[in-house]
């Protein structure tokens, strides 16, 4: 709110609506500018904060729900800076601590008479204007600041000591860290230390001259390693708030300025290099003058400075022979004049050598501007020698023609495309066709291909590979015209010019059908072995009696981890084996080799890792004649085999022990019901010895149920449940103890079996004991004398007529009430009784009837029938429709002057009360969820904030309530191991959800 507003809008929360009303009149008495709105609740004063301007709210410590402190703490989540005065009649030094420390704006205690509203008045006023001027100044200072930030340079304020003052979000984000990091630090915490040092010069100058300084770029390394040029221009400033001196920066950052210039730099230089030492004669020729600026290897070509041949005309007198200058200017006149885009020229040099050159030329010509004449521009390349090498070249081909038609080797020459050029005769030998006929096809459509579609795919990619430069080898099953089949193994080779280009492809194939079949044979063969060894998970070995030569199998090296480079010698690969199995080996294998004994031993192997396998090792002794001429064997790893047997062992002990440490007896049950393992506390509790008990069974220790219910709860068991009810177990010495058995199904020893737990409920009985005792107590001693009281009213209103008489009615009301609620309590923590099939429509009919509706709508949408004890169930649903009737109808939210009006009933009215009194009464539903149901209303429903407390015995936002309603549902509800849980329904009222059920007729 601007602070130029005349008029202060209170908010004044007190739980008592007449002391909030008189204070509202003598505050807006006090001061014409105050306009005061009351409430009386937490949450009637957020309703009036979020629909009203509040300049100040005024707040009561006592509240409902909340005291004060904990609604200015919800109001200080939504208005931090809104003044907030506590004025409560509560004073204590321990309150008063509690509110400054909350960040209340101001305490004041009630007192006697008038004169603290004048008191009040002024607290509120100050505290009012200091918020509004502090609103000017933040808005102030905060236009200030969105100007700094919006700033694209690096701008800040540092006082005569170094220290920033203001920085903005560029300076930040340059630093990589936060305005509120930089303004309060030193110069030296944020910039490097040469910087800081030199920033500290540029500051004292400042200060002491009084002008403005425009630093020379400085180079500094921004947050992320980036270096940076910045361009800093300091001026002497005055800080506002102190006058101390400072200084004001504002550094431009030039980064990118200079980077362009110093890549507009490096880029001249490269072209300068670029023509020195560029291979070719770069010219530019002037066609009206015949001046030539030259670039590149000008000099080294002709042996010429461009001094010494300005002209076009001077170069062809020095540089050409007179016999060839005609046609050397003819040959560049056609370039010139477009007649050719490039050519090439073989002529001899000037007189002196005779040379013979060479040349490529290329040339340009722009014609003539208003700022330059008509001039060509043109490259000349030196390709003598390319020349030579093209004739060494021929030579080659000559020679290579003739190793082309070896008579062993089948030999294509292709183009790039894969085109056939040429084939030798052997390759013909193989088709019967003409080499004429096949040239210009595609490798992949001749005739040694019979069926194209098997091998283009692959020919074509081969080629196109080739063609990049790769050397692709390849084997391919071909078939001659005789249908015999063949098998070939060839490489195409790419074949590249002087300047790295492929320009050809030479294929070269040899016939290998022999030897591929032998060499099928013998890999077919070898993966047989593989695969066998790979999949058993074991490797191969073989000992030659006679050298004591070992062999091992590829996988038997990988199995141990062992460089296959070479097979130990039998010494050594018993080395592999940990020392207390070394033996143990090494005998197996002698005795096999002196007696022809197979054996089967598991042992420990050391990987050259460190790592420790356990292994199961195999030797087969082959004899003839009563020797011993081979030993072969197998090893597998079976390590996970000893560590699986080993945590088994581990689980079990475990097991055990965590069964042994439980405070509640266990016992596990074998599925013919008897006893497999007892825990300690078992043995210490029913004092038997665990011999004794393991030759028991359940039925002998249990005298609560008869051995044919036990024997029927062994049986049922849920596979992927608990099981729980209660009994009575009968010691050694006769006790009997209550139990509550908790049971679920596990594995023991490999099998099926039954953990039961049973807990001591010896304590809980008592207190259920007692409880009903209770509930006697309140229901004779309470009820009688009440009902005594009542008939006494009935006489005094025959004889006497008053108000009075009705206050009393209703507190007789009340006190019924509270005894009803207090009866039903009495049986929170007992169990339910009898479990039956209840069908939930008839049952919510029937509660319907016994609650007092106040013209309010009941939809029943259930059908199901669900397991319980109807008599608890029926006060669940009485509590819940009793609850929506009495919160949910708006006749029910009158005022006090309103109930006082209508009789002491309340919002206990009938249906023609609440029409006749205007009010809409609530419809309630209650449907059905998938494991369990709901009751809501269209009410007013139930706020966030409340619904957990909603359940806590006493709570109730209804002055005729007990606060005992659904404290009784949620006791009822854990009873039967259900759920509650108060949501909003669709139409904004409450909903309940009771989920966890069980249904009868799933």
């Amino acid at each position: 709110m601007s602070p130029t507003t005349d008029t202060i809008r209170i908010l004044h929360v007190d739980d008592d609506p007449d002391f909030a009303e008189l204070a509202a009149v003598f505050l807006e008495r006090t001061n014409e500018r105050f306009d005061v709105e009351t409430a009386t609740t937490v949450d009637a004063g957020h309703q009036i904060l979020d629909e009203s301007d509040i300049d100040c709210v005024v707040s009561d410590y006592d509240l409902p729900g909340q005291n004060g402190i904990e609604f200015l703490e919800t109001v200080r989540a939504s208005a931090p800076d809104l003044p907030f005065i506590l004025y409560t009649g509560k004073g204590s030094e321990e309150v008063a601590s509690e509110a400054v420390s909350a960040g209340v704006t101001d305490y004041l205690q009630k007192e006697r008479g008038t004169d603290q509203y004048a008191v009040l008045a002024n607290r509120i006023t100050n505290a009012v204007e200091h918020h509004r001027s502090r609103q000017v100044v933040e808005r102030s200072e905060r236009r200030l600041r969105e100007v700094i930030d919006a700033l694209p340079h690096l701008l800040h304020v540092v006082d005569e000591n170094g220290v920033y003052r203001v920085a903005n979000e560029a300076l930040a984000a340059f630093h990589g860290t936060t305005v509120d990091d930089i303004e309060g630090s030193h110069v030296s915490d944020i910039l490097p230390e040469a910087q800081a040092a030199q920033f500290k010069v540029h500051l004292d100058d400042v200060l002491e001259t009084g002008e403005a300084r425009h630093v020379r770029q400085v180079e500094i390394a921004a947050e992320n390693g980036d270096k940076h040029i910045l361009e800093p221009r300091l001026l002497p400033y005055n800080l506002a708030d102190t006058g101390e001196r400072a200084v004001l920066g504002i550094a431009v950052d030039v980064t990118e300025r200079e980077q362009r210039e110093r890549d507009l730099e490096r880029a001249y230089e490269r072209v300068e290099f670029a023509l020195e030492r560029t291979d070719a004669v770069i010219f530019d020729i002037d066609l009206d003058t015949g001046t030539v600026v030259r670039h590149g290897t000008y000099e080294r070509f002709f042996s010429l400075t461009p001094a010494e041949a300005p002209t076009w005309q001077d170069h062809c007198e020095h540089a050409v022979h007179p016999d060839d200058r005609a046609a050397f200017r003819e040959f560049h006149r056609e370039l010139i004049d477009g007649k050719r885009e490039q050519g090439e020229l073989e002529y001899r040099t000037n007189p002196e050598t005779g040379e013979v050159r060479w040349i490529q030329a290329y040339a340009h010509t722009k014609p003539a501007t208003e700022s330059e004449p008509r001039h060509a521009l043109g490259i000349s390349r030196d390709i003598t020698e390319h020349k030579r090498r093209e004739r060494e070249l021929r030579e080659k081909e000559r020679r290579y023609r003739a190793v082309f038609n070896d008579p062993n080797i089948l030999v294509c020459h292709l183009g790039t495309d894969g085109t056939l050029v040429d084939a030798n005769e052997t390759a013909m030998a193989y088709v019967e066709t003409t080499a004429d006929a096949v040239q210009g096809l595609p490798l992949w459509e001749t005739p040694w291909f019979d069926d194209s579609s098997a091998h283009a795919a692959d020919l074509r990619e081969w080629v196109d590979r080739a063609a990049s430069g790769e050397y692709m080898a390849f084997e391919m099953d071909l078939s001659q015209p005789t249908d015999e089949p063949y098998t070939v193994e060839g490489v195409i080779r790419p074949v590249t010019n002087d300047d790295g280009d492929v320009v050809s492809l030479l294929v070269s194939v040899r016939d290998v059908t022999e030897r591929r079949a032998y060499r099928r044979e013998l890999e077919q063969a070898r993966d047989l072995l593989v695969r066998t060894e790979e999949i058993a998970d074991v490797g191969g070995w073989a000992i030659d009696p006679e050298t004591m030569d070992v062999f091992w199998t590829d996988n038997l090296f990988d199995l141990l981890g062992i460089d296959a480079a070479e097979e130990p010698p039998l010494d050594g690969a018993l080395e592999y084996y940990h020392e207390a199995d070394r033996p143990l080996v090494e005998a197996a294998i002698e005795d096999a080799l002196d007696t022809g004994t197979g054996f089967d031993i598991d042992a420990r192997f050391e990987r050259p890792d460190g790592e420790t396998r356990w292994l199961r090792i195999k030797g087969d002794p082959t004899v003839e004649n009563g020797e011993v001429v081979a030993l072969r064997g197998a090893v597998q790893d079976i390590t996970e085999r000893i560590e699986r047997e080993r945590e088994l062992e581990q689980a079990r002990a475990e097991y055990e022990e965590l069964i042994n440490g439980m405070n509640d007896s266990a016992w596990v049950i074998g599925t013919d019901a008897e006893f497999l393992a007892v825990n300690d506390a078992a043995v210490e509790t029913t004092g038997y010895d665990r011999a004794e008990l393991l030759s028991m069974q359940p039925h002998d220790i249990d005298v609560g149920l008869e051995d044919d219910e036990v024997t029927r709860l062994i049986e049922s068991m849920p596979e992927d449940g608990v099981q729980m009810f209660e009994t009575v177990h009968e010691t050694k010495d006769g006790e009997h103890i209550p139990v509550e058995i908790s049971s679920s199904l596990v594995t023991y020893r490999g099998e099926t079996a039954i953990l039961s737990v049973a807990r001591d409920v010896s304590n809980r009985k008592q207190r259920e004991r007692r409880l009903e005792e209770f509930a006697s107590i309140v229901s004779h001693d309470l009820r009688n004398p009440l009902n005594v009281a009542a008939g006494h009213l009935d006489l005094a209103r025959e004889t006497c007529d008053s108000d009075h008489l009705d206050e009393v009615a209703r507190a007789h009301d009340r006190m019924n009430l509270l005894i009803d609620d207090l009866l039903t309590l009495a049986q929170e923590g007992k169990g339910v009784d009898d479990i039956e099939p209840v069908a939930l429509a008839p049952l919510v009919d029937a509660c319907w009837q016994s609650v007092l509706t106040d013209g309010a709508t009941l939809n029943v949408d259930v059908s199901r029938t669900l397991r319980a004890d109807r008599c608890r169930l029926r006060q669940l649903f009485e509590n819940l429709l009793r609850n929506a009737v009495e919160h949910g109808s708006t006749d029910n939210r009158t005022t006090s002057d309103d109930a006082v009006e209508h009789g002491p009933t309340g919002n206990r009215t009938g249906s023609d009360d609440a029409v006749e009194h205007g009010g809409e009464s609530v419809t309630i539903t209650v449907g059905e969820l998938d494991d369990g149901f709901y009751v809501e209303d269209d009410g007013p429903g139930i706020a966030a904030g409340d619904r957990e407390a909603v359940f806590d015995v006493g709570h109730t936002t209804d002055a005729e309530g007990t606060g005992f309603g659904l404290s009784i549902v949620k006791q009822v509800a854990d009873a039967h191991g259900w759920t509650v849980r108060v949501t909003e329904s669709d139409a904004g009222g409450a909903r309940f959800e009771i989920t966890g059920v069980e249904w009868a007729d799933a």
